[in-house]
């Protein structure tokens, strides 16, 4: 599964603007940051930054397309009108693709980014 270039932060400024106004949540092999998107009613967004600590462009570029990985299977309960940038930090090459998803969604978690199991308004019978 991949994640739709529609999905994808790709200028510069885009990027700066969440990093200058988003709120950063830290865990031990990356960094999200995320901010309510201009248009609230729009698709969220996502940007990926491997620095060149992480390693090799062969390494950041694995690490770069996990990422976009587990971002495009936890879409669907991602809440809409977000743009978040999520930064690799110099241990991400220790971890296994399991262990970036669970920190991925605990700190998508912490940001506000995941949708209500049940929304206000619908009723469980």
């Amino acid at each position: 599964m991949s994640l739709p270039r529609a999905r994808i932060l790709r200028t510069h400024r885009q990027f700066a603007r969440v990093r200058a106004q988003g709120t950063a949540r830290v865990g031990r092999f990356l960094l999200v940051t995320a901010v309510p998107a201009p248009d609230p009613e729009a698709p969220s967004r996502f940007g990926f930054v491997t620095p060149r600590y992480v390693g090799k462009a062969h390494d950041r570029n694995r690490v770069r397309r996990q990422l976009k990985a587990l971002v495009a299977l936890a879409l669907p309960g991602l809440r809409e009108g977000f743009e978040v940038v999520t930064l690799a930090r110099r241990t991400v090459t220790q971890a296994g693709y399991a262990a970036l998803d669970a920190e991925w969604r605990r700190l998508a978690a912490k940001a506000g980014l995941v949708a209500a199991a049940n929304p206000p308004g619908d009723a469980v019978c």
